[in-house]
């Protein structure tokens, strides 16, 4: 039989009411009592088995306590590394809320009939969506007909998301090797090579910010872009191509790990100095240890803080579901590595 407060506040010798405002957080009088009070009531409810009624919490609150994630099953459109995750948990738990996953085919996420039921079956307050590109018009309307409270994270949108800064993370990698004596600084990447796309946004953001940082230095920009997806058997083919052109680049910033690692690896191979001859920044969620051991010197973007931000945004959503809040992007980071070095 569930432990009831009238027990605790018998155990304890306290009034009912002083047992119901201690142990209900959401209570106006949750602190008015002296720290010895509330740890004595808090030690007897744990040592009698006491659970918290989250159906009374709710009725009294009109909020579940809980926040839930929606994620899709379609490949490499949900982004959920791992510091971004440790990011919303932890900042979820600073504010004594419950996290729900919630991954969902695209089918189920654009039904009239599963939608709109989300919070009500995960018995949570708003959304974190976890959907980065390519996403479906019939979601995003969903979202605004129902007034269901969301944060998209890693999207690019004018109200209601956050990303990080990928322009400033490219202008940031190609300042640096601007300052670092290179002129001949290319930008390779072998996932993407086309300038109108839906895709995410990074792409034409960090390819954005390269261009902005060498005109500005009155340099003439270089592409190495040439889209291998699924076609990993010619990673390594073209990055010997690159560096077998007799003007090579001094400096390469690559979009990401997927075009760095067969640029270092042909590097190798042919007997190129990295970094004497050949410099190699990427961009990343954490410090970039390459396949091949090396350190890679990465712009590092934040996905933790994004994480907590998000959390931070959607609080606010669910305070006021109508009132739209502006965008923000996190801030990136240049950890050194050895994979940059002067000329």
């Amino acid at each position: 039989m569930a432990v009831t407060l009238k027990e605790i506040a018998k155990a304890t010798g306290v009034s009912f009411p002083t047992v119901s405002h201690v142990l209900n957080p959401n209570s106006s009088r949750h602190n008015a009592y002296s720290l010895k009070t509330r740890e004595r009531i808090l030690r007897v409810a744990t040592q009698m088995g006491y659970r918290p009624n989250q159906a009374a919490q709710t009725m009294a609150t009109g909020r579940f306590g809980s926040i839930a994630l929606l994620t899709t099953t379609t490949d490499a459109r949900s982004y959920l590394p791992e510091e971004l995750l440790n990011g919303i948990q932890q900042a979820a738990s600073a504010r004594d809320l419950s996290l729900v996953l919630a991954r969902l085919p695209d089918e189920r996420l654009t039904s009239e009939q599963v939608l709109p039921k989300i919070l009500r079956q995960t018995m949570t307050d708003g959304l974190l969506i976890d959907y980065t590109d390519h996403v479906p018009q019939a979601l995003r309307d969903m979202i605004v007909r129902y007034n269901i409270p969301s944060i998209w994270i890693n999207v690019k949108q004018a109200v209601d998301a956050i990303h990080p800064d990928d322009m400033a993370a490219a202008r940031l990698a190609t300042r640096k090797l601007v300052e670092l004596g290179h002129r001949r600084i290319a930008y390779a990447d072998f996932a993407y090579d086309s300038e109108v796309t839906d895709e995410h946004y990074s792409y034409t953001d960090r390819r954005a910010g390269y261009i902005a940082v060498m005109r500005e230095a009155g340099l003439q920009p270089h592409f190495l872009t040439r889209s291998l997806v699924g076609k990993n058997s010619l990673l390594l083919n073209e990055a010997h191509a690159v560096l077998s052109q007799a003007d090579r680049p001094t400096a390469i910033v690559t979009y990401s790990g997927f075009t760095l690692s067969p640029l270092l690896v042909a590097a190798m191979i042919r007997g190129i100095s990295v970094p004497r001859d050949l410099s190699l920044v990427t961009f990343s969620d954490r410090k970039y240890a390459d396949v091949a051991g090396v350190d890679v010197t990465t712009i590092l973007l934040g996905r933790e803080e994004l994480g907590a931000k998000a959390v931070d945004m959607l609080e606010q959503k669910i305070a006021a579901p109508r009132l739209p809040i502006p965008a923000c992007s996190v801030g990136v980071e240049w950890n050194a590595g050895t994979t940059v070095a002067s000329v």
